[in-house]
């Protein structure tokens, strides 16, 4: 549990990290992005009518908190294609010259 608490934590801060710079943003896919959007919205929602409809417990937020977790591996799997594909590009510039 402790676990599961520390990586919520670290997901969330890089997101909003990420998020709230312009220019970290940009290097993100345009799709990654529009995943995650979604996936953060469907958290809300949730929260709202969890929270609007039974008692508020921990177990029914914890059934979807791993998607904060499940965001940040894929925005980390977007960034390694986006690295990948300037890294071979500067590379096949630098064999041109």
């Amino acid at each position: 549990n402790y676990i599961n608490n520390m990586f919520l934590v670290i997901s969330l801060g890089l997101l909003f990290y990420i998020f709230t710079s312009k220019t970290k943003r940009k290097s993100i896919d345009i799709h990654a992005q529009l995943i995650i959007v979604t996936f953060l919205l469907g958290i809300v929602v949730n929260a709202i009518v969890v929270g609007s409809l039974a008692n508020v417990y921990d177990r029914l937020q914890s059934r979807i908190s791993w998607m904060l977790i499940f965001c940040m591996l894929l925005l980390l799997l977007s960034k390694k294609e986006f690295l990948k594909k300037k890294t071979a590009s500067f590379l096949s510039k630098k064999k041109s010259d």
